[in-house]
């Protein structure tokens, strides 16, 4: 978030959770929610990277998470919508084009041709 000023847990609760997401959206990303639910449509709700829509629920097993905004750690430029495996796999592969083609590469190596692109 940088230097922005974080509401508290306070304040998040008496303004309520849409306000919570409005803000949060806008903070991080510079997007509005329906911004975010035009993302969401023109991708028929699935992530952009292996599409399927999103299984992953939150710690506490409550309901199934929202698509993550991907975005540029450098530019800040937002891509698409990701599951969380796929926003987390990305964010390990540091998105590294290299290391990504490297695991592409050991894949194939030990599961056969019948992943070649």
């Amino acid at each position: 978030y940088g230097n922005q000023w974080i509401p508290s847990k306070e304040v998040r609760k008496q303004r309520g959770a849409i306000w919570g997401r409005r803000w949060s959206l806008k903070a991080k990303y510079g997007i509005t929610p329906e911004e975010y639910e035009r993302m969401f449509q023109d991708q028929n709700g699935l992530c952009a990277v292996c599409k399927q829509p999103e299984i992953a629920t939150d710690h506490k097993g409550g309901p199934i998470r929202r698509l993550s905004v991907d975005h540029d750690h450098i530019t800040n430029e937002v891509r698409s919508l990701l599951c969380c495996n796929c926003n987390q796999a990305l964010g390990k592969f540091q998105d590294d084009i290299l290391i990504l083609e490297s695991a592409l590469e050991y894949l194939r190596k030990y599961k056969g041709e019948q992943y070649e692109i």
